[in-house]
């Protein structure tokens, strides 16, 4: 871990504990998921990435809100002193305030989403999905009240029954699945598999949709350094059968091992296939 991460978190432990000897409130420090990972030196978070991270917070008697393990990286956090802190006393209420993986850590449910006006024609629907590659889109006048959503699926179902369609209201279903920013991930992911998206709404607004493809995505960000692991090891054992002696594989057993751990040590870190440079 860089050592600006720790003059970083001292100054701001030090400016919290000031300002509560003079009798003022303390002002949390805000900043990036990313910003705070860029500080310690590292650009995603593995396992070993928050681990570190979290021991330096504790050690200054600091957290994050929210927890920055759970919020998306580019979500704004503050680091202020623990609750129990103030004092000096390193707390772990922080470590163990909110572990659930929330809807809000997805990039996408921050992205605006297109919408399209129920009385529009037809076609500005159609070619917005085509430009974008979206498969449904949300009908709306405003983004408080959304009406339905359209998608090729209900564009097909009604030309396919002979029922007028020039207008996107003509083809909308009006079935719409939403949840909350702060919902959890696990909770949205039924809807998503099976209607392919889900909305996301904040302070009643939408400003966000998550669908399929974006959990393709997570999930290959946090599988890949494994799975990468995994072909590493099948390639070194394709490699060595047949080739070496039992003898001579026992000689370097144990470097090989210490690569191995090195290995996945990295993917921990979450620096396999994209280390910060």
């Amino acid at each position: 871990m860089k050592a600006e991460v720790e003059t970083y978190l001292e100054n701001v432990a030090k400016e919290a504990r000031d300002a509560i000897k003079g009798g003022a409130a303390p002002s949390p420090q805000r900043l990036t998921v990313r910003d705070l990972l860029r500080l310690s030196g590292y650009a995603r978070r593995g396992s070993g990435v928050v681990s570190e991270i979290r021991n330096a917070l504790e050690k200054h008697g600091l957290r994050t809100l929210p927890d920055f393990e759970n919020t998306w990286i580019d979500g704004a956090i503050s680091v202020e002193l623990d609750r129990e802190s103030a004092n000096g006393s390193v707390s772990t209420e922080a470590a163990v305030e909110d572990p659930t993986v929330r809807i809000d850590a997805l990039a996408a449910a921050h992205r605006t989403p297109t919408v399209v006006d129920p009385d529009s024609p037809l076609e500005a629907a159609t070619t917005l999905m085509l430009l974008n590659d979206y498969s449904q889109l949300p009908v709306t006048k405003n983004r408080r009240k959304i009406q339905g959503m359209i998608s090729w699926k209900s564009i097909g179902s009604r030309l396919s029954s002979g029922v007028e369609c020039s207008l996107v209201r003509h083809c909308v279903n009006p079935e719409v699945k939403e949840v909350r920013l702060r919902s959890p991930l696990l909770d949205a992911v039924a809807d998503i598999a099976t209607h392919g998206y889900t909305l996301v709404r904040a302070d009643g607004e939408i400003v966000g949709i998550v669908t399929t493809s974006d959990l393709s995505r997570e999930f290959l960000e946090l599988a890949s350094p494994f799975l990468l692991i995994g072909e590493i090891e099948r390639y070194l054992h394709i490699l060595a059968h047949g080739r070496f002696t039992r003898e001579e594989l026992q000689a370097v057993l144990p470097v090989l091992q210490g690569l191995v751990a090195f290995l996945r040590h990295l993917a921990r870190m979450g620096v396999v296939d994209r280390p910060l440079t």
